[in-house]
């Protein structure tokens, strides 16, 4: 069975049989992060995968497809752009941008390939903001 799922550069999917929502990090089998996305020339996608094993660094090319382990794979099926706002600058942690300029973001389109049992979780699916 496989899913599609797009993701933006510093995102992560969490796979695992024993995966939990609250505890993704520390449940899942194997972490794929996306470091980079082209689309330029040609469209690919650099990730780093996570497992028992240790990490694992790949760049992929579109419909191409990186096997995580038996049964478990990602194939890069193309490379979406969007316009995002930058996230504001905060000035206790120096990060953001002061900028309000909206900036062109690649994306990755992957399919994951995993049996049925094997659960699949984007790392936003918990969300962290106070309401």
């Amino acid at each position: 069975m496989s899913l599609r799922i797009t993701r933006a550069v510093n995102t992560r999917i969490y796979i695992g049989r024993g995966l939990e929502k609250l505890r993704m990090e520390s449940t899942a089998t194997d972490t794929v992060w996306i470091r980079k996305v082209e689309n330029l020339e040609s469209q690919s996608a650099l990730i780093n995968v996570r497992g028992p094993e240790g990490v694992t660094e790949a760049s992929i090319g579109l419909e191409e497809t990186f096997e995580i382990r038996d049964g478990v794979s990602v194939k890069l099926k193309g490379v979406s752009e969007s316009w995002a706002a930058a996230l504001p600058y905060c000035s206790v942690c120096h990060r953001g941008d002061r900028s309000q300029k909206k900036r062109l973001i690649a994306q990755a389109k992957l399919e994951i390939t995993a049996p049925l049992d094997v659960k699949i979780f984007r790392d936003d699916i918990i969300s962290t903001k106070k309401q």
